[in-house]
């Protein structure tokens, strides 16, 4: 490996060929395969896992994230202790109060929800009665079913913030976080996005936006809400005004959210084609020459990451699996 104790894993936003690309990623010698959870934008994060599942051996599997109220919290138990059933000591849950919710003209949830769910979900799996909407719960199956419990899963919190953190540190194993390591955790999980370069650094415009585009334009669509322009985070983005702009030119306002967020993590919209380019792209994201990201590996390893999560982007997912697995040095 590229830094000694650094685990390399990769994320999807998952689609029909995600299993056939995580069994890949499995002979690659990625560590694990998180994928995310979007019903409106990606394929069913349940179902993907599922069947990656029954195609690998070694890979971990892992939800990064799932968004609390999109489903019931015993369902979610289900839906782990039918995984772990399948793949047993190779699943861990990371958990997020959802950007996702944004996907569907609604806002992210409370930490206070959050904590409550992943609380809840951890006893679930453990065989314990809790109570859950006013009523005493369980999982209910017997043998055969679903994994016996009790069932020791790690859940993971996506979290960057104080409460958010200060959450994790009490009842998580771990965070995970965009670009920036979190030392003070002992499973530290950094998400980052972009491409490989060839070693000359030389790339056609075109191939470029479309390898590593989307995880420049992430910053928009992250930061975007209904009363986005009180923000100032979203501001502070480059050329923030510029997306707005065609955003509010092209799309009546009660659609704005869908504009925004149907591509996401996946392709880019008009509004990111017209404020992204291709120096902004290299700047916003994990690109760079195998020596330049091999050195920045480093880096995250230095700060305090024990695992970085790259999500390959574009057409040709297993030609960016593969060519961030040589740098790697997987």
């Amino acid at each position: 490996m590229t830094a000694k104790n650094l685990e390399i894993s990769v994320a999807f936003a998952p689609q029909l060929e995600t299993p056939a690309h995580i069994e890949l990623a499995e002979q690659l010698g990625f560590a694990r395969a998180w994928c995310y959870d979007g019903p409106a934008v990606w394929a069913d994060i349940w179902m993907t896992l599922a069947r990656a599942a029954d195609r690998t051996k070694r890979i971990g599997l892992g939800t990064a994230v799932i968004v609390p109220n999109y489903r019931h919290v015993s369902a979610t138990a289900s839906a782990v202790a039918t995984l772990v059933g399948q793949a047993p000591g190779r699943v861990a849950v990371g958990i997020g109060v959802g950007h996702g919710n944004k996907m569907i003209g609604g806002k992210a949830i409370t930490w206070k929800e959050t904590e409550r769910f992943a609380s809840t979900l951890r006893a679930l799996l453990k065989g314990e009665v809790v109570e859950c909407d006013g009523a005493m719960a369980t999982l209910m199956q017997g043998e055969g079913f679903v994994a016996p419990r009790p069932m020791e899963v790690p859940i993971l919190l996506a979290a960057q913030g104080p409460k958010g953190l200060e959450i994790a540190s009490r009842i998580a194993d771990g965070v995970i976080t965009a670009v920036v390591p979190n030392k003070d955790f002992a499973w530290s999980s950094v998400l980052i996005m972009g491409t490989v370069l060839p070693d000359d650094g030389r790339i056609d415009d075109a191939i470029l936006m479309e390898r590593a585009g989307a995880g420049a334009a992430v910053a928009y669509h992250t930061s975007y809400d209904l009363n986005w322009k009180s923000g100032p985070a979203f501001s502070q983005i480059p050329n923030a005004d510029r997306w707005t702009e065609e955003l509010e030119r092209t799309t009546p306002p009660d659609r704005r959210h869908l504009e925004a967020w149907s591509k996401h993590l996946v392709g880019l919209i008009d509004a990111d084609r017209k404020a992204l380019s291709p120096e902004l792209v290299k700047a916003m994201t994990f690109t760079g020459t195998s020596a330049e990201l091999n050195a920045r590996l480093g880096g995250l390893k230095a700060g305090g990451a024990t695992e970085v999560i790259y999500q390959p982007m574009g057409s040709d997912i297993p030609g960016e699996l593969k060519r961030f697995a040589k740098m790697a040095g997987l």
